[in-house]
């Protein structure tokens, strides 16, 4: 029988026996020589991927049709230990105990002089030869995943910054479980990077209704890449020990050689060559001939830059799997191997938090279609193979009548029914696989995969529960319909709304679970300021959101504030309500009268105007009263098109300082304030501007090529995109219409992208370009205006310039500004030890800025960032003709200026 028909047999075979492998159940302990239960060993049939692993304590389950089987035992450090299991009927229940031995190593001896070099060095040279081959070996593949995560808190605090941190009781207080969850998933692959993923059941302990965090590709980390790109953990990658420069960075150890199945499979020990380079520790553990990876046992720890987390576990196992018979690959013999199981185990210990988890990935069923890539000559000579391809380059090349001829022979009777169907449902699969990976969907969660029962969650998971896990699910599930009636939820309430003082001074909300409303009131921090036009305001906002069984959400804001100086009464209100959370649909109502600045993108906020005025005698925010009416609507029309519109009227007014007042007096500004007018500060006669209304239309387009996401029942997470985005605004005041007085139109266009520079950390830019296309009547209100800075602090919103006048350079006319922001994510500081033990980040970047008055106005910085959070930058500005000035600038990334 032909190479085709064979493959396409037992294609064909493996499919029909996934389909009906309900049978017998094989269970039973694997232990180590000590009689120890053995956690996560692999438990598979011999030359499939078909199989489950031992959970914590050492205990399986597996299923098996009636026959005779080859059951497998693998565990990294340990022989391979073989079975044969035979199951008489499908009822039959079979009891498999098993004793693993360690794992015997032959220890290469090795010459001690100076030039001595450990075999190693040989075996990963070879290794980062084939990389790239594995790496593109495979041009699509499906499997079935399973997932299970766990994670838990060994140590917290009652209480933290005023909040109980158990008040709904999900951390278990005996175990310090507060997640459980698993899942099943089909998942599809397809070169360079395209992938999808469909959940089709899910459990998550204690909340029957939701749906499962679990993701196969956050928990993918292929070492046939030359950055494993560790997300969450760290703003940069890490160097695999097969990258094409990983000697640079590692050192390497032959600790050992075992054999499995007549293979020699090496034990490689991967050290840093420095202690703080982005590279893991551990085993690696590499075939011999084929220099492919047979399994890891790696980590990372602080030293290597990982932030949140202090020691980090990638423990997998790969295997042979089978091979589509329309494979467009070379069918010469080259086996491929795939992942079977990928364990991620964590340590953390943040403030007063310490804890651990697990995530656990099965992946079985595997569909695989090969590429066409030729490994590298030379260096898999000793292989079936290399010895075929050496064979086929020194045959002299058949006539053409025989190929023709052997193609049809190779192909076979296509004829015959069986294949035809075969090769008509292969070739419909390819034809769903574009339409899969065209919609940029990379994850999709069933609608249905919360309501499966225990019985099928018996059938399905290849892990059993360990006794903790069993107990978890028991308790939570069982006091879930406690955990939402009214009586449980309103004594939560009574614990987490009771005032404290706190609140006052970061603001209160008050919650009611049952109803789902929860209602906030604004901070003192925001409640008291002053500004020189206002005089010392007291501010309040309310904020009610009410969260419907839809999943819709209504919004209402009611705000007001009094000026003490001016004896005025400010006040608004505004409804939102969320439409749909899959496409971001929202309308809303505002209104009402505000002093607003003039820069509506607020460039600096009350409470530093305020500590500037009273303590520095400078007054930055500029205001003008606002009487108005908004409607909006937002949407995403289609993916990674969003639009936001809204129309707007407004009554604008001017207002003068009706004060004086300074806690302390400032030498530079003699006791005096300047005017509240934004471009003649000496003007203390006479308004800025007359009154006048404005009816404006605004209309933004975001275009996100390619946009990612994952749709889930309630919901749609954008993951972006690897590629820009465009972002296009209109802005048109009608006049006439309603009294409006202003006549002009604004267009401008945005490019904006995050970029990964592996090793390098992470960059940021944005591009804009704008235009007036009529500006026959404005006020400054109305111009064009850029983010300045005059004070220290800052919130590092990175298309903010940091020495910039506020309004100095707004502008009526056409403009282009440019941000630039790179975060290297240590990738510098590291390199010095005393800095290294500070924990921080360096970043640096450009601003860029050309208006009619400025037409090339630069500023450059540096700086360096703690936690994500905290933050310093130097800054210097210039234009293309001299050196203007120098700052600092200091502040919170979540704050205001």
């Amino acid at each position: 029988m032909d190479c085709f028909r064979t493959r396409l047999i037992i294609s064909v075979l493996l499919l029909l026996f996934f389909q009906w492998a309900k049978g017998a159940v094989v269970s039973g302990k694997v232990t180590d020589e000590t009689n120890e239960g053995l956690p996560f060993v692999s438990v598979y049939l011999q030359g499939t991927t078909f199989g489950v692993t031992t959970n914590k304590d050492g205990n399986y389950s597996i299923e098996l049709p009636a026959g005779s089987h080859d059951l497998v035992f693998q565990l990294i450090s340990y022989k391979k230990h073989g079975e044969l299991v035979h199951v008489e009927s499908n009822d039959q229940k079979i009891i498999l105990n098993v004793k693993m031995e360690p794992q015997p190593y032959e220890i290469a001896e090795v010459t001690v002089n100076g030039n001595a070099e450990d075999p190693a060095y040989e075996v990963m040279r070879k290794a980062i030869r084939m990389r790239k081959y594995y790496l593109n070996q495979v041009e699509f593949y499906n499997c079935d995943v399973y997932i299970k995560g766990l994670q838990r808190v060994t140590s917290y605090p009652k209480k933290f910054m005023g909040f109980d941190v158990n008040a709904e009781g999900e951390i278990d207080k005996k175990t310090g479980i507060f997640y459980l969850s698993e899942s099943v998933s089909k998942f599809y692959f397809k070169q360079p990077d395209k992938i999808h993923e469909v959940m089709v059941s899910s459990k998550v302990s204690g909340n029957s209704k939701a749906f499962s965090y679990n993701q196969t590709s956050d928990l993918l980390l292929n070492f046939y890449n030359n950055i494993v790109d560790v997300r969450v953990v760290s703003k940069r990658g890490f160097v695999s020990p097969i990258a094409e420069g990983a000697m640079f960075y590692y050192n390497y150890h032959l600790a050992g050689t075992f054999y499995e199945n007549g293979k020699a499979i090496n034990k490689i020990q991967v050290l840093p060559k420095r202690k703080n380079d982005p590279a893991f520790r551990g085993y690696i553990y590499i075939t011999e001939n084929t220099w492919r990876i047979h399994s890891t046992d790696l980590y990372l720890i602080k030293d290597a830059g990982i932030e949140v987390i202090d020691t980090l576990r990638i423990n997998q196992v790969h295997l042979p799997v089978a091979v589509s018979p329309l494979s467009s690959g070379r069918g010469d013999g080259g086996e491929v191997w795939m992942l079977f199981s990928n364990k991620l185990t964590f340590s953390f210990s943040i403030f007063s938090f310490k804890g651990n988890g697990m995530y656990l990935g099965i992946h079985s069923r595997y569909n695989v279609r090969q590429s066409g890539n030729e490994p590298p000559k030379g260096v898999i000579a000793e292989t079936a193979l290399a010895k075929a391809e050496e064979k086929k380059e020194t045959s002299a090349p058949p006539p053409a009548s025989k190929r023709k001829k052997r193609r049809r022979s190779k192909m076979g009777d296509t004829n015959i029914p069986f294949y035809q169907d075969i090769i008509a449902a292969e070739r419909d699969s390819q034809r769903a696989e574009r339409k899969m990976f065209s919609s940029g969907e990379i994850m999709k969660v069933n609608k249905e995969a919360n309501k499966k029962d225990s019985s099928y969650w018996a059938s399905v998971r290849p892990v059993p529960l360990t006794e903790e896990e069993k107990l978890d699910y028991k308790q939570k599930d069982s006091i879930q319909v406690i955990h939402e009636s009214k009586t449980f939820l309103d004594s939560v309430d009574k614990k987490t709304n009771k005032f404290k003082p706190i609140d006052l001074l970061f603001g209160y909300s008050h919650e009611s679970r049952y109803k789902k409303r929860t209602t906030s009131f604004s901070p003192l921090l925001e409640n008291v300021q002053y500004n020189t036009v206002q005089g010392w305001v007291a501010a309040t906002e309310l904020e009610i959101d009410k969260k419907f069984e839809s999943e819709k959400h209504l919004y209402k804001t009611i705000g007001a504030s009094y000026g003490f100086s001016d004896k005025r009464i400010n006040a608004r209100g505004k409804i939102l309500y969320e439409i749909n959370h899959r496409d971001f649909t929202n309308m809303g109502i505002e209104g009402g009268r505000q002093t607003v600045q003039f820069n509506e993108k607020k460039p600096i906020s009350p409470l530093v105007n305020s500590v500037y005025s009273l303590f520095d005698e400078n007054n930055y925010m500029k205001l003008f009263q606002k009487d108005y009416l908004r409607l909006s609507y937002n949407s995403e029309l289609a993916n990674g098109v969003y639009l936001r519109t809204f129309l707007e009227y407004s009554d604008r007014a001017a207002l003068m300082n009706t004060t004086n007042y300074v806690m302390f007096s400032s030498m530079k500004n003699h006791g005096e304030y300047t005017s509240n007018d934004p471009l003649l500060p000496l003007n203390d006669s006479l308004p800025s501007f007359k009154r006048n209304q404005a009816l404006e239309l605004r209309i933004n387009l975001r275009l996100r090529f390619r946009q990612k996401y994952v749709t889930r029942p309630d919901e749609k997470w954008v993951y972006g995109s690897k590629y820009p985005s465009l972002h296009l605004e209109y802005r048109k005041s009608l006049p006439g219409i309603l009294g409006s007085d202003m006549n002009y139109d604004l267009v401008k266009l945005s490019i904006t992208d995050k970029i990964k520079l592996g090793l390098l950390g992470k960059a940021n830019y944005l591009v804009s370009a704008g235009k007036f296309l009529n500006s026959r009547k404005m006020e400054l209100m109305d111009y064009y205006h850029f983010s300045g800075n005059k004070t220290i602090f800052s919130n590092f919103d990175f298309t903010d310039f940091q020495l910039l006048d506020y309004y100095t350079y707004s502008t009526n006319g056409s403009f282009l500004e440019a941000h630039y922001e790179h975060d290297f994510g240590g990738f510098i500081l590291n390199k010095f030890p005393l800095l290294r033990k500070l924990k921080v980040n360096e970043l640096a970047g450009l601003h860029y800025l050309h208006t009619e008055k400025l037409p090339n106005y630069f500023e450059v910085f540096v700086g360096i960032e703690k936690l994500n959070l905290l933050r310093v930058d130097f800054v210097s500005s210039f234009t293309d003709k001299a050196h203007l000035m120098t700052g600092i600038r200091l502040g919170l990334k979540v704050g205001g200026r």
